[in-house]
């Protein structure tokens, strides 16, 4: 199995101190995000990367379900994501409305996209294609903020 790390999801009971854990079987799950709408409360989805057969995916994961949506138009062959980063939609109450954004590298190539995903259907929207030769790291991190600066 490659790397990454299970998903598992714990539960605390404040009145009694109880805790329990529950995990996910056979699940390698990295970079996990949420929306941020609902940190620190219970939630249904989470956004991040597996190892599909020795290449990396971006997935929505289901945990009431244990369903697992992969990104199914990237070209597996070639193309690399990384660390995932969610972008509510602003005024929406679900879950899963928003977008997820992942910098993509083509590997033979080195040259580098920005992929959108609509977390709801987890079909993707756009890409983004940088600057040929414009170098973006590999496993840099990144992270959503509401608001103008």
């Amino acid at each position: 199995r490659g790397g990454g790390g299970e998903v598992r999801r714990f539960k605390l009971d404040l009145t009694t101190g109880e805790t329990t854990c529950t995990g996910w079987p056979d699940n390698c799950f990295d970079e996990p995000k949420i929306n941020p709408k609902v940190d620190g409360a219970r939630h249904r989805y989470s956004y991040g990367v597996i190892d599909d057969h020795g290449m990396l995916r971006l997935t929505k994961q289901d945990h009431d379900t244990h369903e697992v949506f992969k990104w199914e138009e990237q070209d597996i062959s070639r193309e690399l994501p990384w660390q995932p980063v969610f972008v509510p939609e602003p005024y929406s109450e679900s879950e899963d409305a928003g977008v997820l954004l992942s910098f993509v590298r083509d590997q033979p190539t080195g040259n580098n996209f920005c992929v959108v995903i609509d977390t709801e259907t987890f079909k993707e929207r756009a890409r983004i294609h940088l600057p040929e030769g414009h170098h973006i790291p590999l496993h840099g991190h990144g992270t959503w903020m509401q608001g103008q600066f």
